[in-house]
């Protein structure tokens, strides 16, 4: 080979000396060395994160196209003139067009080219190249087999990633477009006189030769019809085995796949929420390509809101809104609104409790959410028309939308969905109390009533077995494809029940009934009873199903489930990994998004994440970094100065009248999608644990723990409160100033602390009835143990004058600390 030879480009090679051989020493060496270059991007994919997969793909589909482009340029400048036959517009350029599309913007007919046709092509070149007539230590080689290596490693690493799930019922889909490309070669072959795709004429020492020979009876281009011959012969050995992993699911799950028709009016449901939800979705995408612009307009619509209420006046929202740009806005309404706790928009909240209009916002609320407060009555947390509309129902549909976009056929059958009362009781002035969940599903629009598989009215049912028993009775009956639950510790619960209640379920099931040893009023059984049937088939099938497990699970009687919406950040993760594996394998863990009753503040747009994508055109976000939250003054940033990774306590403005509300919750900035933040939930702050939903505050167990004292005189020199997420109780550790009461005196003790905490907390008194939270432990702590924990922790490099304990935590390695200062039974 001459040393000029590694870029000469020239059709013939005989001046430079043979080639290389097909499966000669230099090709085999080849070969290897792609398996091992594949494999281990194979690998690395599988063992590798969500957006650690997602650079990777990018780049790996990237250098084809950068070795493509160079070879291009290296025609451009060495061949004289251009062959025209080296356009790329070869079926291995398609695929490597295809792939950058996928690794940026995938979608079933992307992913299902690169499998069906993205795989053969290229393994076919590296067994079969073309390219042996040039020198084997030449550009050209060099770049022919890299450039085939990594397109066949695209399919595989997905394929490994369990990122593609092949489909032969796509075929179709790539077949029409397959023939499209083949078309526009045709025509380009007619035109340049060159062999596209190989339809003129069957490229030398490959494969085409021998299909050319064998069915030269057909005519000048009969070896096409081998080709075709060929795909669907390889379209069958690359299905076939899916297609036999799918019919062994089918039979393994016989007799437990429930024989139900479709939901009733499904065409409309998912031709409605194709509507307003992909409205919804083309919003949020033009408003995200500009976070500041977002927020200043969502900021001006706020203020523009609430300018004739009495909230409004006093806090000059008239003058800031005359402020010319974002940040003067931004800076003004900092500078005149507080940030605000509960606590100090009470006063505002009780004139409208009783009547007045136009305090917080322009009328009276729609209703009032309650939850958990730091005293024993609960937060009324107002909720407008205007917020239920642009936030619940609106985005709602987004919600939805993105659920069915993931999983479409996840309306095929019912939802189980566990929400609050929708009304409890009223204010003063006649307006109603209750959960927003519990009203939003309510109002439901009528079309998409027939999706719950249970009335409303359970939700209702006092007693938390017998509520669990009716949202289950009336599950397990049905092909349930849904279930939407906030808290992944009621999965567990529900399963519990399921477990224990097994046979009354067959029973009712067979009969069509709900059982009288359940708890439930008369009219809510009445309207249980009008949404069932007997079904004895169904009885059948679930004691085949114990029979078969013994243990029978929600993946063995819902093998049909499509998704679960929970949450799965912060403490609830505990419980999702507890209870994830009972549900079927392919079951789509969606997350439930960083939501509470003061605030719904965003929606997971991608499902295989756990990333909230704030509703910036809804609700105006400000922010205190993580290490400056409870410090005087500290710095707030606004919502385009976040920066990823970064943890901070979240404030927002609703147009419910919470106006830089400090949600008191740690988020991290995950990511962003377009110009706005993604987040994630870490934890509550400030002396607040929520296990499961809770919202206990360190002043409420304070305040039970001194009540206690008062009502049985067992004084305490010192006590702590730990929760243990593992368990999902509280433990509590105690050191009486009698050193003489006993572990049994002390957990009467805790009875009564925790008695008095259901009292002035309503969530923790809900969760401790429903089982969510457990019955809490007692240690009791030997003398000055207080001291000699202080005393350690200054060892430890603690300093002195910073030294503080909070008394409710959830601290593993503290709680350790003191689990050395239990007495000795």
């Amino acid at each position: 080979m001459k040393p000029d030879s590694f870029w000469t480009f020239n059709e013939d090679y005989d001046a430079y000396g043979t080639g290389f051989a097909t499966f000669g020493k230099e090709h085999l060496i080849t070969l290897g060395c792609i398996a091992v270059i594949v494999t281990i991007a194979c690998v690395f994919y599988r063992r590798s994160t969500g957006p650690v997969r997602k650079i990777f793909l990018r780049v790996w589909a990237i250098v084809p196209l950068t070795i493509e482009c160079v070879t291009q340029i290296a025609l451009v400048v060495t061949v004289h003139p251009y062959p025209v036959h080296e356009l790329p517009f070869q079926i291995c350029n398609l695929f490597m067009v295809v792939g950058v599309f996928h690794a940026f913007k995938p979608t079933k007919l992307t992913g299902e080219l690169l499998y069906s046709l993205g795989l053969i092509s290229p393994i076919l070149s590296l067994l079969t190249p073309d390219w042996t007539r040039f020198p084997f230590f030449s550009y050209w080689v060099f770049q022919d087999f890299t450039y085939h290596c990594f397109l066949v490693g695209t399919p595989l690493v997905l394929l490994f990633g369990k990122d593609l799930r092949p489909n032969f019922k796509n075929l179709g889909k790539v077949t029409i477009f397959i023939l499209g490309f083949f078309a526009a070669d045709a025509v380009l072959n007619t035109i340049l006189g060159t062999n596209f795709v190989f339809l003129s004429y069957p490229a030398k020492g490959t494969f085409l030769e021998t299909l050319d020979n064998w069915f030269n009876f057909l005519g000048k281009r009969g070896y096409l019809l081998g080709m075709l011959l060929v795909d669907i012969t390889v379209w069958t050995i690359e299905y076939l085995p899916w297609v036999l992993v799918d019919l062994q699911k089918k039979k393994n799950s016989e007799g437990e796949n429930m024989k139900e028709a479709k939901t009733e009016g499904l065409w409309k449901i998912k031709a409605g929420l194709s509507i307003v939800g992909s409205k919804q979705l083309r919003e949020l995408n033009k408003v995200s390509k500009n976070g500041k612009a977002a927020q200043e307009k969502t900021l001006r619509a706020l203020l523009e809101y609430g300018k004739d209420t009495v909230y409004g006046k006093e806090h000059h929202f008239a003058g800031i809104l005359n402020a010319a740009t974002g940040d003067e806005l931004f800076a003004s309404y900092a500078k005149n609104v507080p940030v605000n706790v509960y606590e100090d928009l009470k006063p505002y909240i009780e004139r409208h409790k009783k009547g007045e209009a136009d305090v917080l916002f322009p009328g009276k609320p729609k209703m009032y959410a309650t939850t958990s407060g730091t005293t024993a009555e609960p937060k009324w947390i107002p909720i407008t028309e205007k917020y239920f509309s642009d936030v619940y129902q609106k985005m709602n549909q987004l919600w939805f939308y993105t659920a069915y976009q993931a999983r479409p056929h996840v309306f095929d059958g019912p939802t189980v969905s566990i929400v609050g009362k929708a009304v409890e009781g009223a204010a003063s002035d006649g307006t109603v109390y209750g959960s927003i969940s519990g009203i939003a599903q309510r109002d439901i629009p009528k079309f998409m009533q027939p999706l719950h598989a249970a009335p409303a009215d359970v939700f209702h049912i006092t007693d938390y077995k017998a509520r669990y028993y009716a949202i289950m009775r009336m599950g397990i009956a049905r092909d349930t494809r849904w279930i939407i639950t906030a808290n992944p510790s009621t999965l567990i619960e529900m399963q519990n029940n399921a477990n224990e209640f097994y046979d009354d379920y067959i029973d009712d099931i067979e009969h069509g009934t709900v059982s009288t040893k359940f708890d439930i009023p008369d009219d809510i059984r009445k309207a249980m009873l009008s949404h069932i049937k007997p079904n004895p088939a169904r009885a059948q099938e679930l004691r085949d199903l114990r029979t078969k497990y013994g243990t029978v699970l929600p993946k063995h009687y819902w093998p049909n489930l499509q998704v679960i919406n929970t949450w799965m950040c912060g403490n609830t993760n505990v419980y999702f990994q507890k209870v994830k594996d009972s549900f079927p394998e392919n079951t789509l863990f969606f997350e439930f998004a960083y939501y509470a009753s003061e605030c719904k503040a965003g929606n997971i747009i991608n499902p295989k994440t756990k990333d909230t994508v704030l509703f910036a055109h809804k609700v105006f976000f400000e922010f205190v970094h993580e290490a400056d939250y409870g410090t005087k003054n500290p710095k707030v940033y606004q919502m385009h100065e976040l920066t990823q990774g970064e943890r901070y306590n979240i404030i927002v403005s609703t147009s419910s009248g919470l106006y830089r509300y400090s949600m008191n919750d740690i988020v991290q900035v995950s990511g962003y999608y377009n110009d706005f933040p993604t987040i994630q939930f870490i934890q509550k702050a400030n002396g607040i644990i929520s296990m499961t939903g809770e919202k206990l505050h360190e002043r409420q167990f304070i305040d039970a723990v001194r009540k206690v004292e008062k009502e049985t005189g067992g004084f305490l020199r010192f006590f702590v409160c730990f929760a243990d997420v593992q368990k999902s109780l509280y433990r509590f550790y105690y050191e009486f100033a009698d050193p003489t009461v006993s572990k049994e005196d002390a957990e009467n003790f805790t009875k009564l602390v925790d008695s008095e905490m259901k009292v002035l907390n309503e969530e923790y008194k809900e969760k401790r009835n429903s089982f969510r939270v457990k019955d809490p432990e007692t240690e009791l702590l030997v003398s000055d143990s207080f001291e000699t924990f202080k005393a350690r922790c200054i060892d430890m490099g603690y300093r002195d004058g910073q030294f503080k304990l909070n008394l409710l935590m959830q601290d593993e390695k503290r709680e350790a600390m003191f689990e050395e200062l239990v007495k000795a039974s």
